[in-house]
């Protein structure tokens, strides 16, 4: 028993070790040059340099996207071939991207009870849920660009798939986890509330409403109407009234579509154990006040650990109003549809329960084989040596357990649309993005554009601050 005991310490004080050296090389050293790498490129985005972005982060791949981050590399690339116009380049990217995903998140369940004891910061990134129904958003705009309508509906029939499978896949790798010989407490998942992007909706219904097939398009628009109503907490500010975009008339229709802000972030927030006889108690303050008692059978008492967890949180966006210029006319404003910030907690609430219980049971275990390795080196050296590694080890533990904050950067943190009825013709049109005190922060220029009657005119345009 005593030679079993201290293999499963020495197993453990591996995976420590391990961990600390990737969390430390591919994180912590590298931490202010990939902040300052993509601030450059944000700025080169601001001011429209395409190319100077895309070159930086191709140039970065190798230094700041490891093997194992290829996920947000295929969908930050992506999402800047976008920005540049480059529809089908964005499509080849975020193509990747969608069967990344799908690859690794079905690599995760099929190894998850071996992988109980492994920080996510160690494995390869399998996306976020709002990442992975944003490929075929913006893949659905990308292909609409490109008047190839057809595949434009198949990645809008992917979001819905996406959607409708979101809590059962999160229970398969909850039931994966829970097949590890660690797992003394039931895993959980949380439940899904979002089901209708209505973002995707008013896709379909442009498209419908070229082709001309009304019927179909109003099916649309009462599920956009559907979206606010059962699911308020999502789409929690003002409904647009976008009815008269199912209205076929004499003249052309101009379809604006900016993508604002920037995306949510994952932030650490820091929880603690304290063990009991048979339980332990979990508890922290931020990102609000949280206390959970976990029964544990044989559990001893007066041990003591933390560990990080993610969080997600959106940004706002400094745009308080978006109009339309069309020949130094101003001819409207953009409505807000969706709030991707809003959208990623959500779907990030669905398996926030599985990281937080694999959390728990990841620093229970490897915190208590870790005190008994301390209790060992102790008894067995000098009380100097025996102190300098018992804080190594200390900050082994912490090290390892610091939450997963990886996510895509360049996808934007708000969509807003409109329309324009005009008289068939070419326009030099600007679309104007404006603070709460009016002021004018971005203009972009859409010059010699082409306006044609039974056609989707399509503008896409952003402004990501």
């Amino acid at each position: 028993m005593k030679r079993k005991s201290n293999f499963c310490i020495f197993i453990v004080l591996s995976i420590l070790l391990c961990t600390t050296h990737l969390i430390f090389n591919t994180g912590c050293s590298s931490g202010q040059a990939r902040s300052k790498l993509f601030k450059d490129i944000e700025n080169s985005l601001d001011q429209r340099d395409y190319q100077t972005a895309i070159s930086k982060i191709t140039a970065a791949k190798d230094d700041y996207y490891s093997a194992r981050d290829r996920v947000l590399y295929y969908i930050d690339l992506g999402m800047l071939y976008h920005y540049s116009g480059d529809f089908e380049k964005s499509n080849e990217y975020l193509t990747e991207a969608e069967y990344a995903i799908e690859e690794l998140f079905t690599r995760s369940v099929s190894r998850a009870a071996t992988s109980l004891l492994l920080n996510d910061n160690v494995l390869e990134y399998t996306g976020e849920d709002y990442e992975d129904i944003y490929t075929n958003i913006i893949k659905a705009i990308n292909f609409l660009n490109l008047e190839q309508f057809d595949n434009a509906f198949v990645e809008i029939r992917r979001i819905n798939d996406k959607l409708n499978i979101l809590e059962d896949k999160y229970k398969e790798l909850a039931d994966s986890f829970q097949q590890s010989e660690e797992a003394e407490i039931e895993f959980e998942t949380g439940t899904n509330e979002y089901y209708n992007s209505v973002l995707g909706r008013y896709l379909s219904l442009l498209i419908y409403r070229t082709e001309g097939r009304l019927d179909a398009a109003k099916i649309d628009y009462n599920s956009i109407v559907e979206g606010w109503r059962g699911q308020s907490h999502i789409y929690n500010f003002p409904k647009p009234d976008i009815s008269s975009h199912l209205n076929i008339t004499n003249n052309a229709k101009l379809n604006i579509i900016a993508l604002v802000g920037k995306p949510p972030v994952k932030k650490p927030f820091e929880r603690r154990i304290s063990t009991y006889e048979g339980y332990l108690i979990v508890s922290g303050n931020e990102p609000c006040e949280f206390v959970h008692t976990i029964y544990w059978p044989g559990l001893s008492k007066d041990y003591h650990f933390k560990f990080s967890l993610p969080f997600m949180e959106r940004r706002d966006t400094e745009v308080e109003r978006v109009r339309v210029v069309v020949d130094e006319r101003i001819v409207g404003e953009l409505d807000f549809l969706e709030d991707l910030g809003n959208i990623a907690i959500e779907t990030f609430a669905v398996k926030a329960p599985v990281i937080y219980f694999r959390s728990v049971v990841r620093s229970l275990v490897k915190g208590i084989a870790a005190e008994r390795a301390k209790s060992e080196m102790k008894s067995r050296t000098n009380p100097l040596v025996g102190a300098l590694l018992g804080i190594s080890t200390d900050i082994a533990v912490d090290l390892s357990e610091q939450a997963d904050t990886r996510a895509s950067r360049f996808l934007p943190g708000k969509t807003m649309v409109g329309e324009i009825d005009l008289e068939p013709g070419i326009y030099n049109i600007r679309i104007e993005y404006l603070n709460q005190y009016g002021q004018i922060l971005f203009r972009d220029e859409f010059p010699q554009k082409q306006v044609r009657k039974g056609e989707l005119n399509l503008v896409n345009t952003f402004y990501l601050n």
